[in-house]
């Protein structure tokens, strides 16, 4: 994947971005951009006290689906990259919190509900990367780590 950042003739800001299909094997980043979720984030980020200007309900209502999937799935992005950072990257709590900006016990609660979120589906997260195995074996083994991990 690449972008592009740069000035036209007249001051504009143009930004380009090419992925193929090993960038974006589920399609995700297509669909964002085909449904108009890029816009909505466009809009509504750089003048947050205008809510994005939309034009009428119907327009405030897309901007709002946008948004929504947007948060939801940036959110599990967020949580996987937690567990990577703990268990794979062995990072700090510490350095959870500064990634999260929140306190070290904030990000370690977190962590450890993301943990079992994913142990509920059998998967986890350890030094060598992403695994998978049967739901009640990954409990057990996520709890007991949890348990047996220091501050």
């Amino acid at each position: 994947m690449e972008h592009n950042l740069s000035r036209t003739e007249d001051g504009q800001t143009e930004l380009t971005i090419r992925w193929n299909q090993e960038d974006d094997p589920m399609g995700f980043l297509y669909s964002w951009a085909a449904k108009g979720y890029l816009e909505s984030f466009l809009r509504t980020f750089p003048k947050p006290g205008e809510g994005g200007n939309p034009v009428d309900a119907d327009d405030a209502y897309h901007m709002a689906v946008g948004l929504n999937w947007l948060a939801e799935h940036t959110d599990r992005r967020l949580e996987l990259l937690l567990l990577l950072l703990r268990d794979q990257y062995k990072a700090s709590w510490g350095t959870l919190g500064s990634a999260l900006d929140a306190p070290r016990s904030t990000a370690k609660s977190r962590y450890q509900k993301v943990a079992r979120q994913y142990a509920e589906h059998g998967d986890y997260v350890n030094e060598t990367g992403i695994h998978s195995g049967p739901p009640a074996e990954v409990k057990r083994l996520v709890e007991n780590r949890l348990l047996s991990r220091d501050d």
